[in-house]
This record gives structure tokens, C-alpha cells and sequence, in this order.
């Protein structure tokens, strides 16, 4: 028992302290992780193909996900945990920057989508709803939570032209409210998805049992 606690506390902390709470819902989330990208480059693959005015958009953010699960399945090797959960996070923000940064630069050069129909917008701000729940419950840091967000909201924000038929600002303001609506939607979502009643819950210190 011994041999093992010492091995748990290495895995989550090069410090072997108490384990953090934060660190083991990281761990608890690898699989998470996985469905996510998954699930968003068949999506977003799917959306480019039933509209297909939006298929380069599409390909680049499915290309963005390759990225964010590659970097996950890197850092879980890592014998400190606690450290990459840092790194993972930075990993999730300059995704996603560089993903928006990338749109905006194409769309700059010559207009990257036009005429998406309404319904096809809509699909989208579902898409980015998805990305705001699952984001509450990956283990990642608040800032990186809010900086991904950050990242698609000025993306759609300083577009030149509108992209749908939605029309702006309205499409921006999609993009807000759906992010909005995955960070408020976090209640609803942690009775369904849960870590094991032996995980400590977000925020409360792990108890030290006396054997």
C-alpha cells in the first residue's frame, strides 16, 4: 500500500504532498478528452460536408482537435501531473488561438465562407455550446477555459464580413451566448457526468483516511 501511495502521489505531483483535487479530476477527464475531439472533428466534419460552404472552415477546426488530442495523449506520460495540467491548458488556449488566428487571416486574404443558411449557423453555436460544457468538466484551468472562449468571440467579433445568412452581429452574439450557455449549463451536466465517489470534488480539499 505503501509502494502504491507513493507511486499515486508522484504521478500527481512531483512534490509527493497531499493530492489536489483539480490535478485528479485532470487525470479522471483523459477519456473526456478523447470523446470530445472525437466527437467535434465528426461533427465539424459533418457540417462541412452538409454545408458546404463552410467545408474549409471546418476542416481547419477538425484539424485544431487532432492538435488538442495529440497534445493530451502527450502529457499523460508525464510523471508530474500537477505540471501537465499547466501545460495541457496552454496547449488548449494556443489551440484554439491558432485555429481562430488561422480563420481570420484565411478570410482576410479572400472571404472564407458565404451564404451559410441560418440553420448551418445555428449548427455551429451547438458545436461551440458543446465545447463550453465539456470544458467545465476536462480539468483545465479557468483562464485556459476563458481564454479558448475569448479566442472563438473575437474571431466572430471582428469578422469583415458575415458568414450566413444570420448576418452580424447577431452571429457574434450566438457565439457569446453559446459560450455562456455551456459555463451555466455545468450543475446539469455534473449529475449526469461525475468523477468516482473516491475522487474529491472540484474545490474541496482531500481527506486523509487514518488506517
Amino acid at each position: 500500500m505503501a509502494t502504491e501511495s507513493a507511486c499515486v502521489s508522484q504521478r500527481n505531483g512531483a512534490g509527493g504532498g497531499p493530492v489536489n483535487a483539480d490535478v485528479q479530476r485532470f487525470i479522471w477527464a483523459q477519456p473526456l478528452v478523447f470523446v470530445y475531439c472525437v466527437a467535434q472533428c465528426l461533427l465539424f466534419s459533418f457540417l462541412g460536408i452538409v454545408f458546404t460552404e463552410s467545408y474549409t472552415a471546418a476542416i481547419v477546426c477538425v484539424l485544431g482537435h487532432i492538435i488538442l488530442l495529440t497534445s493530451r495523449a502527450l502529457v499523460a506520460f508525464m510523471a508530474d501531473q500537477a505540471y501537465a495540467r499547466e501545460l495541457f491548458s496552454c496547449c488548449w488556449v494556443a489551440a484554439y488561438a491558432l485555429v481562430d488566428s488561422a480563420l481570420w487571416c484565411m478570410n482576410r486574404q479572400s472571404q472564407l465562407v458565404t451564404g451559410l443558411p441560418s440553420e448551418g449557423m445555428f449548427c455551429v453555436h451547438g458545436l461551440v455550446v458543446l465545447q463550453g460544457l465539456y470544458m467545465r468538466v476536462l480539468g483545465l484551468h479557468d483562464w485556459a477555459r476563458l481564454g479558448a472562449a475569448a479566442c472563438n468571440v473575437l474571431l466572430w467579433t471582428f469578422l469583415p464580413a458575415s458568414w450566413s445568412d444570420l448576418g452580424q452581429p447577431w452571429e457574434a452574439m450566438g457565439v457569446t451566448c453559446a459560450h455562456t450557455a455551456g459555463e451555466l449549463f455545468l450543475p446539469s451536466v455534473s449529475l449526469i457526468v461525475t468523477p468516482p465517489d473516491d475522487l474529491p470534488r472540484h474545490g474541496v480539499k482531500p481527506q486523509h483516511r487514518r488506517d
